[in-house]
């Protein structure tokens, strides 16, 4: 004849939790290195690789500006957003 193992919720849901603080507490050991992740140094070599990889020439933003009307507007809108925000009056001739 089979048993089976009758379990209290409460204690199944405390053993996995247990079981997911370990884990978690495991994958947060790090190895030391050579140099701080946060240094000024780090930031601004890893903040130039990235523009590298996300900035567009001025030309090239001017093209798609005049190609998407709508873009346009909606930088345009953002802009104003912003001016309000910080309380710069804006000229609307412009």
């Amino acid at each position: 004849m089979i048993r089976t193992l009758a379990v209290k919720p409460w204690l199944l849901l405390t053993v996995t939790l247990l079981f997911a603080l370990v884990v978690a507490a495991l994958g947060q050991t790090t190895e030391p290195s050579d140099r701080p992740v946060n240094s000024p140094a780090n930031n601004k070599d890893r903040a130039g690789h990235l523009a590298d990889l996300v900035s567009l020439s001025p030309a090239t933003i001017t093209q798609l500006l005049q190609r998407e009307p709508g873009l346009l507007l909606e930088i345009k809108k953002a802009l104003v957003r912003k001016a309000y925000e910080e309380g710069r009056l804006l000229n609307p001739k412009t």
